[in-house]
């Protein structure tokens, strides 16, 4: 019995090794007829570099595995592919030797042709150079749904001037790139984690790029770069090396709202021009935001800037920065680094005494040779909430509103108050608590200076009197 058994192992073996090769497919050359891959088939190997041309549909079905050999790739030319698997049974595309590494097969190319049927859902992408190589089209739309892409060198790589839409992904220890050179493209719902870059966006005019609702960490770079009339919103950019790096934006401007910048190592954000930064939380970063201005005004309003080592480094006197919560950062809120004096009125800093305000900002009273960081602070936190609505002459940088601000309060010497700009003839006037006139003057202009030097100390009262309309607000004479 036991020499029988020893004499029908082999066969046994021989047989399920016949089976293995049986279902096994490998394919190279040239596809030019509609051409279906199916699990009886699988695994598909890709010996060397296939073609799908002429117009037709390569159409993969669920719980395939597409296996490529060192070097080789798939070309879909002028035709399509859709590769569209089940959560349970999703599609595989990978490297067919037995020790892969990152860029160990080439590529899937898509190359030209209004391809409107390509899609890929339910993938997983493992070991290319470029997973997905995005190449020029017209008219056209790469779907890429509920797919992994894990261990490659670039994810997608977005060379042409085709539109995709990027929906539910996973970009994850990728060695370059999660998602590359990308132009006219949404990424919506994806998680990008542990690249070396998590998204790249060429800087040219004419596309944009749109990301919503993604989580984007432990990369070294969570975005670099972004297209003019590019938006970024509602997403958490957090512990990576720098959040995010913006270009300059030739003369276009690009969005960032709702985000949440948090525990980026260096800096969270990075501005050279050309962009709006609008109700983002940006908290313990390195540096909140790094904004070293360009050639295009930088509009900064309604964030809160909090818990970061230096809340914000401008080294520009031109940008609109209003609005804005900057308060408990551990060596400044704010620090200059340009040689101008930098005008920066409304802001909140949590705190209405000039001089705690003025520890925490670092400028010409700390260098000489740099400017002087004018401030008129904002003593509520009412427009820095993002469901206010806050207007900006983006002209001018000034606030169109009917606030009245008033600086510093307590004061010992001169008081700064600042009306919003665009005014009729104000009537201002201030009374001591027993409302005797102390002051009066009749001003268009939005800041008034008051030399309160010889007022007594206590509380007095700023009566303004502009139209059918009486504002009234208090101040602490010390």
């Amino acid at each position: 019995m036991e020499t029988k058994l020893k004499f029908l192992l082999p066969i046994f073996f021989l047989f399920v090794a016949f089976l293995q090769i049986k279902g096994q497919t490998n394919i190279s050359g040239n596809i030019s007829i509609n051409t279906v891959w199916t699990t009886k088939g699988s695994p598909y190997i890709i010996i060397d570099t296939v073609i799908v041309t002429g117009g037709v549909i390569l159409t993969l079905k669920p719980g395939i595995i597409v296996r490529f050999r060192n070097g080789a790739e798939l070309r879909i030319n002028y035709s399509s592919i859709v590769a569209i698997g089940t959560p349970l049974n999703p599609i595989t595309f990978t490297s067919d030797s037995p020790i892969p590494h990152a860029g160990i097969w080439s590529t899937i190319s898509i190359n030209g042709g209004d391809d409107t049927l390509s899609t890929f859902n339910y993938c997983n992408f493992e070991y290319a150079a470029a997973a997905i190589r995005n190449n020029g089209g017209v008219l056209s739309l790469l779907k890429v749904k509920n797919c992994n892409f894990n261990s490659n060198v670039i994810g997608i790589n977005d060379i042409g001037w085709r539109a995709m839409a990027i929906d539910s992904c996973n970009f994850k220890n990728n060695t370059e790139y999660g998602l590359f050179e990308l132009e006219s493209s949404t990424i919506s719902n994806c998680n990008i984690s542990n690249n070396k870059i998590g998204i790249s966006a060429m800087n040219i005019g004419g596309y944009n790029v749109h990301i919503d609702n993604c989580m984007i960490d432990l990369n070294q770079i969570g975005i670099e770069g972004l297209y003019p009339n590019s938006t970024i919103k509602n997403s958490i950019i957090r512990s990576n090396q720098y959040g995010i790096i913006f270009k300059p934006s030739n003369g276009y401007i690009s969005l960032a709202k709702g985000n949440l910048i948090d525990s980026n190592k260096i800096a969270g954000i990075v501005l050279k021009g050309g962009f709006t930064i609008d109700s983002c939380q940006i908290r313990y970063n390195g540096i909140g935001i790094i904004d070293s201005g360009g050639i295009n005004q930088n509009i900064i309003i309604r964030n809160k800037m909090e818990y970061n080592s230096s809340g914000i480094i401008l080294g520009t006197s031109k940008d609109i920065f209003r609005c804005n919560k900057i308060c408990n950062n551990t060596l400044y809120d704010l620090k200059s680094i340009t040689l101008n004096d930098i005008k920066i009125p409304d802001n909140f800093w949590c705190s209405s005494d000039s001089l705690s305000i003025l520890e925490k900002i670092s400028d010409g009273n700390d260098t000489s040779s740099l400017g002087i960081v004018k401030i008129t602070p904002l003593d509520t936190v009412q427009c820095c909430d993002s469901s206010n609505v806050l207007v900006i002459n983006k002209t001018d940088g000034k606030i169109i509103g009917n606030s009245i601000l008033i600086f510093p309060n307590p004061v010992s010497d001169y008081l700064t108050l600042a009306l919003k700009p665009n005014i009729s003839e104000a009537e201002i006037k201030v009374f001591n608590i027993i409302g005797g006139l102390e002051y009066s003057t009749l001003t268009n202009r939005d800041e008034t200076i008051i030399d309160v030097t010889y007022f007594k100390s206590g509380l007095h009262i700023i009566q303004i009197i502009r139209g059918n309309s009486i504002i009234i607000r208090k101040f602490i004479k010390k």
